[in-house]
């Protein structure tokens, strides 16, 4: 009979499984470690181990995210990715916004809120998405795919309900996580798909029934527009 045996990302120790904390990606921490020592990564949701990156008012990130943090120049590309992804659809181009990559300290001052990763801001005719530094490439892309249909939203003159606002733009963020795929990317969808908030979570999902049925025209239709 062969006995299982895991490395804590916590303190090293290979340890029988018995119990302890477990994420999606396989990673375990002991139940020798306190809940109040552990973390989970703010992008793609797996444990921290001892050489992750704290990021401040209590938000960490993982070693593996860390290193695939988003820079300008492939945040430019990725944007271009998403923009062909959004015309492909029939939502055609998003224009007249600028992207700003912000710290922390921008967030709190603007929200008071440390999980806010991204918003859209309008000046007149002329858009701003203000994003949070340190975020991986796909965390990234989940984020302002999401803010860019915001932009699309106000250029279309669009005023849905909110949940139906935010759904249609965790819509946006789960079409451009499908195309791009893997593990990690399910990941972020499953837990979109299992938000429990009734504007973020059960209105993703109306949206999202409504998208299965009849593609984004339909989706499009539903919060006032039309392709």
């Amino acid at each position: 009979m062969n006995t299982l045996f895991r490395r804590c990302l916590l303190c090293g120790k290979n340890i029988v499984f018995s119990g302890g904390y477990e994420d999606w990606d396989g990673g375990f921490i002991c139940s020798a470690h306190d809940i109040k020592d552990i973390h989970v990564c703010h992008c793609c949701h797996r444990l921290c181990g001892n050489d992750a990156h704290y990021c401040g008012n209590d938000i960490w990130m993982c070693a593996k995210c860390f290193e695939r943090r988003m820079t300008q120049p492939q945040a430019r590309s990725l944007v271009n990715y998403i923009q062909k992804g959004f015309q492909l659809a029939g939502l055609g181009e998003i224009k007249g916004w600028t992207l700003n990559v912000v710290r922390l300290e921008k967030i709190m001052q603007v929200f008071g809120n440390p999980h806010v990763k991204g918003y859209a801001q309008r000046c007149g005719n002329k858009f701003t998405i203000y994003m949070l530094c340190n975020l991986s490439k796909l965390f990234f892309a989940d984020v302002i795919a999401h803010e860019m249909l915001h932009i699309w939203q106000y250029q279309h003159r669009l005023s849905p309900p909110e949940d139906l606002c935010e759904g249609f733009c965790n819509l946006g963020s789960y079409y451009v996580l499908e195309h791009i795929g893997g593990p990690e990317a399910e990941e972020l969808m499953r837990a979109m798909n299992a938000n429990p908030d009734p504007v973020y979570g059960e209105g993703f999902r109306k949206i999202k029934a409504i998208y299965d049925k009849g593609g984004w025209k339909a989706a499009v239709e539903a919060i006032g527009g039309k392709l």
